[in-house]
């Protein structure tokens, strides 16, 4: 190798290493078309299972991707929920956990378009399981996913108020209108929830505040 050219690769090799790493998102196969998803199969591999089997498998998956989303391993979490909805896409968690997932995601990331379409997307996955368990009758599950999708439209109101403050205006009464359907009870559990409807709203006044509304 000629002695000229060895600094030369060297100063390359450091240029390289030097640039900031490209963020990247985990990869939901749960926000692919039907299109898509009948293309790569899916439709076929869950033929493949008997119903009971497929939700016995699907519920292996959540426990595991559960268990990472903890310990916040967020592309292997989405790994199992994307395994979670192939084995069975009627289950409200995949989405309700990769929604979780992907408002992580943004909260993580720096590049601005990448947070945004992490925030739409969360969005999506979740109006995904609130469909799903929309005729439940059971008011728990429905208050947590309420609050989670609540958190998520806060933060990404707070994301765009400064660039786009109607907008986040306008995620900030959609976050409101999902804390009033939520009645905390004379329990435990009710004071735990009223505590935080009380902090989330709180937040949203001080953003209005700082930006002069009310």
């Amino acid at each position: 190798m000629s002695r000229n050219l060895f600094p030369k690769i060297l100063f390359f090799l450091f240029a390289v290493l030097s640039l900031p790493a490209a963020e990247e998102i985990s990869y939901c196969q749960m926000l692919l078309s039907e299109a898509e998803q009948k293309s790569q199969g899916f439709d076929r591999q869950r033929a493949m299972y008997p119903p009971e089997r497929a939700k016995r498998l699907a519920v292996m998956s959540l426990r595991k991707g559960s268990d990472l989303l903890q310990r916040q391993e967020l592309a292997k979490a989405m790994e199992e929920m994307n395994r979670a909805w192939r084995f069975d896409p009627s289950n409200p968690y995949p989405y309700w956990f990769a929604g979780i997932i992907r408002s992580m995601e943004a909260a993580r990331l720096k590049n601005p378009d990448l947070r945004k379409r992490c925030f739409d997307d969360s969005l999506k996955l979740f109006t995904k399981a609130a469909t799903i368990i929309e005729s439940s009758p059971n008011r728990e599950l429905k208050e947590n996913l309420a609050l989670d999708r609540a958190e998520t439209l806060i933060q990404y109101g707070i994301f765009l108020k400064k660039e786009h403050p109607e907008q986040a205006e306008q995620l900030f009464r959609q976050a409101e209108e999902l804390l009033k359907s939520i009645v905390p009870g004379e329990n435990a559990r009710g004071g735990q929830l009223s505590k935080r409807i009380r902090d989330m709203r709180s937040r949203m006044n001080a953003e209005r505040e700082k930006s002069g509304r009310k």
